[in-house]
């Protein structure tokens, strides 16, 4: 047996409890999820001879390419966007090349680098929760094959500015490499760079619909790149990436821009609602972009997240220096907030 000395050194911690009956604030899904009658209406199409057949990805992608005002080209479904990761360093990580990122972000960034053996060079956060892109662009050197922009950053929610982007895109294709613009929070962003993966040849969009769209559950994703690039993610991805029931319900959620509208609604007004208790009660909160937000309990965190457990609501914590004294809670209705306060 080969080598497995780096994959036993990767640290995963996964929660086994069921969550189902509690209010899931902790993972940043959407806590109503979608309308009940939407819900009903896709069923109906959800026939013995449905699941007894074999995924088609094209109707999906053409409703999204028409959704995104895209070519079909520049798409590709995937498992999910986490899956999507995993492919752009199975493609174009270099074995000892390096990965930049700042940090904190995503987890499954640190745990697709040590599979597949680069360095992730990691852009601190000031002590106010601030990045200077500037520490970006310096640190994209000659050994550098991935570069990856969270916008929002999961966790923190900081924006990149288009002059930050192109800069940063300029600096990676001079050294060979390329940059993901993860959007995974997009719909909670005051601006999208879809546009940069249509312009440059070195440039990856991700996006699920795990977060504003409310289907975690169904693990839908999708790459908007170059063609040329689309076709190395074609390559190596199995016959059927996604299930039926994601891309049946993917498609029916885009015909459907009503809904997704009021989804963006109902977390903005969960949003105000928040953070008007919030202001009221004299808590501290830092808050930026995504379906969520930090706040600095009047006690111990470890305390205040296992009493709301207790009352049947989850919130995520970290051990990170600068964010171990917060809790993070998604954003829902409302009732929903007002609910956890």
């Amino acid at each position: 047996m080969h080598d497995l000395s780096h994959i036993a050194s990767i640290e995963r911690i996964k929660d086994s409890q069921n969550r189902a009956s509690f209010l899931r604030l902790d993972m940043n899904e959407n806590p109503e999820g979608l309308p009940l009658d939407f819900v009903e209406s896709v069923k109906r199409d959800i026939t013995p001879s449905f699941l007894a057949t074999y995924p088609n990805d094209s109707a999906f992608l053409q409703t999204l390419a028409q959704f995104l005002d895209v070519s079909q080209k520049n798409l590709c479904a995937t498992n999910g966007s986490d899956m999507a990761i995993r492919y752009c360093f199975e493609l174009f990580g270099r074995k000892d090349s390096t990965f930049v990122s700042v940090y904190p972000t995503f987890e499954m960034y640190a745990v697709y680098c040590q599979i597949f053996h680069l360095h992730h060079h990691k852009i601190l956060y000031r002590d106010d929760l601030t990045i200077d892109a500037q520490e970006i662009l310096e640190s994209i050197t000659d050994d550098v094959s991935i570069v990856a922009l969270l916008n929002p950053n999961n966790p923190i929610g900081n924006v990149y500015t288009k002059n930050e982007v192109e800069a940063i895109i300029t600096k990676a294709h001079g050294v060979g490499a390329i940059v993901i613009i993860d959007e995974a929070y997009y719909g909670f962003a005051p601006q999208s760079f879809l546009p940069f993966a249509l312009k440059h040849e070195n440039v990856i969009v991700l996006r699920t619909f795990s977060k504003l769209f409310a289907l975690a559950a169904l693990r839908l994703g999708f790459v908007c790149a170059h063609p040329k690039l689309i076709a190395y993610f074609q390559k190596i991805m199995p016959t059927f990436e996604v299930n039926a029931l994601a891309l049946l319900f993917g498609q029916r959620l885009l015909e459907n821009r009503a809904i997704i509208e009021s989804l963006q609604q109902t977390q903005e007004q969960g949003r105000k609602t928040l953070i008007q208790l919030l202001q009221q009660a004299h808590y501290e909160y830092q808050t930026m972009f995504g379906n969520y937000l930090f706040i600095r309990p009047h006690s111990d965190v470890a305390i205040v997240a296992q009493q709301l457990k207790e009352h049947g609501i989850l919130v995520k914590t970290y051990r990170h220096t600068i964010l171990k004294d917060m809790i993070r809670v998604t954003i829902g209705s409302p009732k929903t907030m007002q609910e956890f306060f």
